[in-house]
């Protein structure tokens, strides 16, 4: 890793002071925000690479095995967060947790900043990977735009974008950094997280798709969460099955194979395109309320 990644994605001293944590957590949301589009619009590659179900979906398992490896991370999902109840709303509830004045009495300043950033930069790092597996291969241009545009998902979540990799190998190289640190390290609170989650997984499909998930993550993590190693017999069995992902990502309707969130803003904008009458209607049926002919 180079002197000029290191400060770019790493750059908090061990005697990071309250203040610097307060500036790192002063994120805020651009100028000009389209309120129906949110951050991102559709030709964006941040939707492009978020609007698939299944990248969506198993990006947060994947990405939630690197972060369990994290001492401060396994803790605040274990105790804090809705994953033994509710999965999807894990990265959010965990997010909220770090940002908390609680978080604050159990990590240091910059243990707090680091847990962040490794929080997303897991998730950058997984739903790449995953995207590229499931769906087709994306040039180093495409890859390096959806980091620049997760700099501005990072500020929303407390990190400021000084701190966030704006290339696709910073990204790369936090990672290879973070699996030979000392800061991963494994935890009966990870261990327990990941096992319950590797039982929700429906149980003819159980192994095969755990192997999926855990065979491609580096090595130490691996071993951290006593997971699927990367050996030449699971990384086979995992290209079979990312192949058979593959198709069947392809047969499902549009209605399962993108997220709920893409589909309700393609609506609105359908909405926009209509002739204002119809639009009137349509609002007034959606509200409840009558539509009569002239």
């Amino acid at each position: 890793m180079t002197t000029k990644v290191i400060r770019s994605v790493y750059p908090v001293t061990a005697n990071a002071e309250e203040g610097q944590l307060q500036q790192a957590l002063r994120g805020g949301a651009p100028n000009s925000v389209d309120p129906k589009r949110g951050l991102f619009g559709p030709g964006s590659m941040f939707w492009e690479v978020n609007r698939h179900t299944l990248v969506s979906f198993l990006s947060a398992v994947q990405s939630l095995q690197m972060q369990l490896c994290h001492p401060g991370l396994a803790s605040t999902v274990y105790e804090y967060s809705k994953t033994m109840a509710d999965p999807c709303r894990r990265a959010q509830a965990t997010y909220n947790y770090l940002l908390s004045d609680k978080a604050r009495s159990v990590l240091s300043s910059q243990g707090q900043i680091q847990a962040l950033l490794w929080a997303q930069i897991s998730a950058i790092y997984c739903k790449v990977k995953l995207y590229q597996q499931l769906i087709k291969p994306l040039s180093e241009r495409e890859k390096d735009e959806f980091c620049q545009e997760s700099i501005v998902h990072g500020e929303q979540g407390g990190l400021s974008q000084q701190l966030l990799p704006r290339s696709w190998q910073e990204v790369e190289d936090y990672v290879d950094t973070m699996s030979v640190s000392n800061s991963l390290v494994k935890t009966e609170e990870g261990l327990q997280v990941r096992m319950f989650l590797e039982k929700t997984l429906p149980l003819p499909v159980r192994g095969s798709l755990w192997n999926f998930i855990c065979a491609p993550l580096p090595e130490r993590m691996q071993a951290l969460l006593d997971q699927p190693m990367a050996t030449p017999r699971n990384l086979g069995r995992a290209r079979k099955v990312a192949r058979r992902l593959k198709w069947l990502n392809r047969l499902l309707p549009d209605k399962l194979a993108n997220v709920p969130a893409y589909q309700q803003t393609l609506q609105r904008d359908a909405m926009k395109l209509q002739p204002h009458w119809l639009t009137s209607r349509m609002n007034r049926l959606f509200i409840g309320g009558n539509v009569l002919p002239n």
